[in-house]
């Protein structure tokens, strides 16, 4: 009974949200997509014979060739994308009501979602149509039942994550470190294709020693979770640990507070980066990309010089844009008090400009490094275009800024959350790629591959030398005479 009223209470919340109501075509999307995947799970699973033959006489076997796949990339994905268990406890912990029973029903609300559904999808059907007809029913229940602590332990392992990097976003190495291994594992010439086939057989004989593994590691993850629920209860809130003790105080810390204004909003921008979560999730994308961008690059050889050229300022300009695009919205929910602050505007926008150009000099350092170890790029390349995007990127970012009127909610997640975001982001996006590209492809056109590359040095360096001014006198002037439409737009309760 007390189980349906909580999840009573919940739907009520739910509809009666008033974000929820004003953001219905973002619910209306994310519900298309919900609906898209499951289409795509059903029907792999009813055609799953028809494409494994594809791939081999023995479906069994080329069925176990990818559970160890499957299993490592549900992982890395429910890390990402799956949300936690939400309830505010406040109201019930006035009532006559067991914190245990609050805790138990927020861990059960934890595998109502679809990473848990999908796969069953597929698994149903192959545990009838192809296990049963060739090792017998008991075989196919021992398989299911096996892969149901599998999901079972992903899914503790996710919350567990969830809950441990809201705390300290550092943990986003043990995810990082998944399709890492995978990728070593195969350099060193380890098959994780005929691990997957042991593993597989494991699950039709249901290995007895490797359900006492699952058993004890779902059941350790349980009671860290437990413990920490126990402690916390309020999981949207932040804990008043010293990892955040020591974030919180880096903007009252001396050396920061008796230096230049512009190094004291920079620390102020940075204490809202690491203490939200949608920023924090928005940072652990950054090195995600700029992996996946460096292993396309260094597995190109030089092929395609095209896609090179699109990679590189990509790449370079990723962190800076996914920062830069909701520049000002960031802030959306006091901009009202900076507005009134006795601080220099134009100082305040330099600041931004700043960490927008750190990002682009980090990412570029990184490149250089991995790029001069593989001798894969023309680092002279990579060079202009870095100077192109410590000028020109960040005017243009900034612009654009100017026009963004959407608040946003940082307590909420990033992932599949549109709150904040309008097609000019989109534009913006583009934009920084094709304007670099386009320069130096036209200037290499007409004359050579130096000159393009001396454009892009040149104009480059002429924005950063003029910062100050177009920042004073188009920046800072541009968003001054926007000022009011854009506070209207950020004391709303979601775009």
């Amino acid at each position: 009974m007390l189980i349906k009223n909580f999840f009573l209470h919940q739907l009520k919340a739910f509809i009666r949200n008033e974000n929820w109501r004003r953001n219905l075509i973002g619910k209306i999307i994310l519900a298309i997509v919900a609906a898209n995947t499951i289409f795509i799970f059903f029907f792999f699973g009813i055609f799953i014979r028809e494409i494994l033959q594809k791939f081999g006489n023995n479906l069994v076997k080329t069925f176990n060739s990818t559970i160890l796949f499957y299993i490592a990339a549900d992982l890395f994905l429910r890390c990402f994308f799956q949300t936690l268990p939400n309830l505010h406890v406040a109201p019930y912990l006035r009532l006559c009501i067991s914190r245990k029973k609050i805790i138990w029903f927020l861990l059960f609300k934890s595998f109502l979602n679809l990473f848990n559904l999908l796969p069953w999808l597929i698994l149903i059907p192959v545990a009838v149509s192809i296990i049963t007809p060739t090792y017998g029913m008991l075989a196919a229940l021992l398989f299911v039942s096996v892969f149901m602590l599998l999901l079972v332990l992903n899914n503790a392992i996710a919350v567990l994550y969830g809950l441990l990097s809201k705390r300290n976003i550092t943990y986003i190495v043990f995810v990082l470190a998944i399709p890492v291994a995978l990728f070593l594992l195969e350099q060193i010439n380890v098959s994780i294709y005929h691990a997957s086939l042991v593993f597989g057989n494991w699950l039709l004989t249901g290995n007895f020693i490797l359900i006492i593994v699952l058993a004890a590691l779902i059941l350790g993850a349980l009671m860290v979770i437990f413990q920490i629920l126990s402690n916390e209860l309020y999981l949207d809130e932040l804990t008043n640990n010293k990892h955040f003790q020591f974030i919180s105080g880096i903007a009252d810390w001396d050396g920061v507070t008796q230096t230049s204004e512009i190094s004291q909003l920079i620390w102020l921008e940075v204490n809202l980066l690491l203490r939200n979560k949608r920023t924090q999730q928005l940072l652990s994308m950054i090195p995600i990309f700029i992996g996946y961008f460096l292993f396309m690059l260094t597995n190109d050889h030089g092929k395609n010089h095209l896609l090179m050229l699109f990679l590189i300022p990509l790449a370079i300009s990723f962190g800076s844009s996914m920062y830069g695009q909701m520049i000002f919205s960031w802030e959306s929910a006091y901009f009202d008090i900076l507005m009134v602050l006795k601080i220099n505007f134009s100082n305040y926008i330099k600041a931004k400009y700043y960490i927008i150009a750190i990002l682009s000099l980090l990412t570029t350092i990184l490149f250089y490094v991995v790029l001069l170890i593989t001798n894969k790029v023309d680092l002279s390349v990579l060079l202009s275009f870095l100077v192109f995007n410590l000028g020109v990127t960040p005017f243009i970012i900034l612009l654009f800024a100017c026009f963004n009127d959407g608040r946003i909610d940082l307590s909420r997640k990033q992932y599949f959350n549109y709150q904040g975001l309008k097609g000019s982001q989109m534009i913006l996006s583009i934009l920084l790629v094709l304007l670099p590209v386009g320069i130096y492809k036209l200037f290499n056109f007409l004359f050579d591959d130096f000159v393009g590359k001396m454009m892009l040095i040149i104009i480059g360096g002429l924005f950063v030398l003029t910062h100050n001014w177009w920042i004073k006198q188009i920046i800072a002037t541009l968003f001054l005479k926007r000022k009011y439409k854009n506070l209207y737009g950020y004391r709303k309760l979601s775009i």
